[in-house]
């Protein structure tokens, strides 16, 4: 009897263990994708901590979440955002959104997590320069945790970077740490403690040039 006890404890320890195992590296995917989208920021300007006070608010009432990108071939860059159509459609008139359909591709591509170390820390200044076809991927996915107070307007975030280029050796020099590129399309996070927290001054400084 003593021994059939010991034997379920142990297999319930077990699967305990390969569950929180498992649990670990979960990513949260955008809930009802169909409903999300990709849109073009005609209005940088627009762009203010006002707006992202009001995106704040938004995301802490819904549950939702946003992914600023910042995307960049050759010499030319563009400023996106990924989000709930209808959350997004209540700031059309301030950022002038067009939407576009998604242009992430898996060949040839490079991508890692980022971490910031240091408040106002200085992003796209060192990026080496880029060939006609190379491309840079820049993803700042933003969610709001209710348990803080409204008042602190911070968000939650993960920050993603992709090289896209022929030039493996190049692809190599940028990092020596290879993520899973699913992630980025996806627009997949993990909510753990030790994610970045970002008021919106910090957020319009990662995302500008």
């Amino acid at each position: 009897m003593i021994l059939w006890i010991a034997l379920f404890v142990l297999v319930v320890a077990l699967s305990y263990v390969l569950a929180a195992k498992s649990m670990r590296d979960y990513q949260e995917i955008p809930s009802d994708a169909g409903e999300y989208g990709l849109f073009l920021i005609r209005n940088r300007g627009g762009l203010t901590s006002g707006l992202l006070h009001s995106i704040h608010d938004e995301l802490l009432s819904s549950g939702l979440n946003i992914s600023f990108e910042r995307v960049f071939k050759g010499n030319e860059s563009a400023l996106l955002v990924f989000g709930p159509q209808n959350l997004l459609a209540k700031f059309n008139h301030i950022l002038n959104l067009l939407e576009l359909e998604d242009y992430t591709n898996i060949d040839n591509t490079l991508a890692w997590e980022i971490e910031i170390k240091e408040s106002g820390q200085k992003i796209f200044g060192n990026l080496p320069p880029l060939l006609d076809q190379e491309q840079f991927w820049w993803q700042l996915v933003l969610w709001v945790n209710k348990s803080k107070p409204m008042s602190s307007k911070l968000f939650h975030g993960q920050i993603r970077a992709v090289l896209k280029s022929e030039d493996p050796l190049k692809r190599k020099n940028v990092s020596q740490k290879l993520q899973n590129i699913d992630f980025y399309q996806k627009r997949s996070f993990q909510k753990k403690a030790k994610n970045n927290s970002f008021n919106s001054m910090e957020i319009i400084q990662l995302i500008s040039i």
